[in-house]
């Protein structure tokens, strides 16, 4: 009887270890994950992104568009005829570019209030 005892302690043991163990492993890296995502770069490659798919989803429609952004004030908005660009107005290392393929006959206008960046997709005429 004492064999089965200890045995079942060294069982319990065991189990309780390796709990302790998980728990020690997935506390560092759910901080990581928690802090990787509120970083303001990843913020930043997120949104542009978004963006540069949004203004390539809008050509393919054949009437003009107009689509209101939510974009945190820390980030500046950029356009030009092949790439998205956001920086980070806070921290000034933050520069992310990002290629969007355009349409020749579509026309990209934006305009920033706020949090809000205001897209609008015209066509010219032909």
């Amino acid at each position: 009887m004492d064999k089965k005892g200890s045995l079942a302690i060294q069982e319990l043991m065991f189990e309780i270890s390796s709990v302790a163990f998980a728990v020690l492993i997935s506390l560092p890296v759910l901080y990581f994950v928690v802090s990787y995502t509120k970083d303001t770069s990843f913020q930043a490659k997120i949104y542009a992104k978004d963006i540069a798919f949004t203004l390539e989803t809008m050509q393919f429609s054949k009437s003009n568009i107009k689509v209101n952004y939510n974009l945190p004030n820390n980030f500046v908005f950029n356009l030009d005829e092949k790439y998205v660009y956001i920086d980070d107005s806070d921290i000034s290392d933050i520069k992310i570019k990002k290629p969007y393929k355009k349409n020749k006959n579509s026309l990209f206008n934006f305009e920033r209030k706020n949090n809000n960046l205001i897209l609008e997709k015209n066509e010219k005429l032909s």
